[in-house]
């Protein structure tokens, strides 16, 4: 089954890296050096909510509609929309 969501990255102007939301999945959040590496651990970051979710008997809920984002003059902020693929024997509910 496939999923697809959108992303945030914030980029630390002072330590370097970006920090990586997804605003429709509650405190799934990780963070990269670049924004490859970013977007890499930000799939599994989302597969593993997912995962979860369907472990309790629960359904992700759709991407946002969305975003509306307040940032300063040196704020780096990019969006993405990533997709990740689980397995179906992952998603199949008893």
């Amino acid at each position: 089954m496939k999923y697809c969501y959108t992303v945030v990255l914030d980029k630390d102007t002072e330590e370097g890296g970006y920090t990586v939301t997804v605003p429709a999945l509650p405190g799934c959040i990780t963070e990269g050096d670049t924004v490859e590496e970013s977007l890499e651990m930000v799939k599994e970051a989302i597969t593993l909510y997912i995962e979860s979710l369907f472990m309790t008997s629960h359904v992700p809920g759709p991407d946002v509609e969305g975003i509306r984002l307040q940032v300063g003059e040196t704020d780096e902020i990019l969006i993405y929309k990533v997709d990740v693929e689980l397995e179906p024997e992952l998603v199949e509910t008893p």
